[in-house]
């Protein structure tokens, strides 16, 4: 082969070695050049600037591949004849390239490209000795049996690796969807997030189906496994199928969004919405713990949106004040506290009612907004609170207390009067 190949540029074609041998420093000058452009940007921030860094390493060798097919077409205009041995190797070196460059450009990481590298010399080298062919001729004789369908080795491997490039690629298509599905801003939460799960089923189905039409399986051979489907799905798999209705329910609706504040009708579940998924949605309670609730119980069950149209929200703080206290006045300290409280709002203002009479107490609700029920609901309400407290020991203002306390004090207190003083002691006991 390499005698051949030496044979070949030492004969009268010149012109074909010239053609061979300037392609690919073409290629490189105009790669230099676009980088060196790259680097002059004033703003390389933005996503036009990222995509174009992101296509530089396939400026070379699609540059290198116009040359050669532009080279090729004038020789054969000169009716010069070229080597079939310099074709294959010129072939093989130019899709080389474009495929490591196509490589790095996706992934930008260069363990990725040096491992791509490898396979490719790998493969070129084997088609270069023209033991390609015989490894695929030797794969193909070679078959078994699935079930009543034969499939050789060459399908199987083809197979696996078309599958395996294809998802690398859904999975690359997908990232790609949502970093640009994050930078339309008029886009709310839910709508964005269906836009992505649609786009990776789809995108994922697509790839499978091309994986299969590559080694040759007959598509339609699918329409009893998908009545199999339909069959599994109405009695195993109802519940999966269930949730991943709801969740596209929910996503269409945008009832529940990410970042919304809510709580379960049966009051086991309160917190935060972290992610809505097709299966499950995540809610991070108070206490940091991450719940996921299956999708259909957000359908079936009565779910407390508190951000559902508006992050406000109402506090509510129950205040007892003892009897024979100025309720007025009292009313009024607590509304000045309220007032006073940076995260409560002017509007709507504060209000205090006065809600009820009980054995030990008079029970006061005290009324306050704030701008976002999701943000320190716990601290404001323990804020205003103390407040509140410091304020009626101030005014003097009778906070409530069980009989029982009331009762043991006065015990201990009357226990402390009737004990014997040191100088009444007898003098037995002063020994």
């Amino acid at each position: 082969m390499i005698e051949e190949f030496l044979l070949t540029l030492s004969s009268e074609n010149k012109l074909a070695l010239m053609w061979v041998l300037g392609a690919p420093v073409i290629g490189l000058l105009f790669f230099w050049a676009a980088k060196a452009h790259w680097k002059t940007l004033p703003d390389k921030e933005k996503s036009s600037a990222k995509l174009y860094r992101r296509l530089i390493p396939l400026i070379g060798p699609v540059i290198n591949l116009i040359v050669l097919i532009v080279g090729a077409a004038l020789i054969g205009k000169k009716g010069l004849i070229v080597d079939e041995n310099l074709r294959h190797i010129v072939r093989v070196l130019c899709f080389g390239w474009l495929g490591l460059a196509a490589v790095y450009s996706l992934t930008h990481s260069r363990g990725k490209t040096l491992i791509a590298a490898m396979i490719a010399l790998f493969f070129g080298f084997l088609s270069l000795t023209n033991l390609l062919g015989d490894i695929v001729k030797a794969a193909q004789d070679t078959t078994f049996a699935v079930g009543k369908i034969e499939i050789s080795a060459y399908q199987a491997c083809k197979f696996l690796i078309s599958i395996v490039l294809l998802l690398w690629l859904a999975g690359a298509v997908i990232r790609g969807m949502e970093l640009s599905l994050q930078k339309i801003r008029y886009l709310r939460p839910s709508t964005r997030q269906l836009f992505l799960s649609l786009g990776r089923i789809g995108v994922y189905v697509v790839a499978a189906l091309v994986a299969l039409s590559t080694v040759g399986i007959d598509l339609t051979a699918f329409a009893i496994f998908g009545g199999a489907v339909g069959v599994g799905l109405g009695f195993g798999l109802q519940k999966i199928a269930s949730n991943f209705i709801s969740g596209m329910i929910l996503l269409l609706e945008r009832s529940v969004e990410v970042g919304d504040m809510i709580e379960m009708a049966n009051g086991d579940v309160s917190g935060i919405v972290k992610k809505t998924g097709a299966r499950y949605t995540l809610v991070e309670a108070f206490d940091s713990r991450e719940i996921m609730i299956p999708n259909e119980d957000f359908i079936t069950q009565r779910v407390v949106n508190w951000t559902l149209s508006d992050a406000r929200g109402l506090l509510r703080l129950p205040i007892n004040v003892a009897y024979g206290t100025d309720l007025d006045r009292a009313k009024e300290v607590m509304l000045s506290v309220a007032r006073s409280h940076p995260r409560c709002l002017a509007s709507p203002a504060p209000s205090c009612m006065l809600t009820g009479f009980n054995d030990l107490a008079i029970t006061f609700s005290l009324n306050v907004w704030v701008a976002d029920i999701r943000e320190k609901r716990i601290t404001t309400q323990s804020e205003i609170l103390f407040s509140v407290w410091r304020k009626f020991l101030e005014e003097d203002i009778g906070m409530p207390h069980s009989p029982r306390e009331s009762s043991y004090k006065t015990r201990v207190k009357e226990m402390a009067e009737q004990a014997p003083k040191p100088d009444t002691l007898p003098d037995a006991a002063k020994v």
